[in-house]
């Protein structure tokens, strides 16, 4: 995946909560290759930008962390765009037509939402 210059680097985490094995008791940072940018909590399945908005599309080992995951990538994004959205799908649901579990919509001027879809 071609990186275009709003998201260079853009999804990686920042902060205690990705710090490698031994600082801060945090968890490895993210690897790049052929299933994404992922650690052993998440995986970003797919990224889009357009007219100052970026959407992530990402599964999550454990549903209940989802809220912390989307917080974590949205994080360096802020600063970078209009609008910001995170599709949370559980493990193995990214492919094959299903239907995310969450949505996490970022705005300056309304912070974090979440949604929840009917399962």
């Amino acid at each position: 995946m071609a990186e275009s210059p709003h998201t260079a680097g853009a999804p990686r985490p920042a902060g205690p909560e990705s710090a490698p094995p031994g600082e801060s008791g945090g968890e490895p940072p993210p690897t790049t290759g052929d299933r994404g940018v992922v650690n052993d909590a998440w995986r970003i399945l797919r990224m889009a930008t357009a007219h100052d908005v970026i959407t992530l599309e990402v599964e999550v080992a454990d549903l209940t962390l989802a809220p912390r995951v989307a917080r974590e990538l949205l994080a360096p994004l802020e600063s970078r765009y209009a609008e910001a959205l995170v599709y949370v799908y559980a493990a193995g649901e990214g492919a094959g037509g299903h239907v995310p579990a969450m949505r996490f919509q970022w705005t300056a001027a309304g912070g974090l939402v979440a949604m929840r879809y009917p399962r």
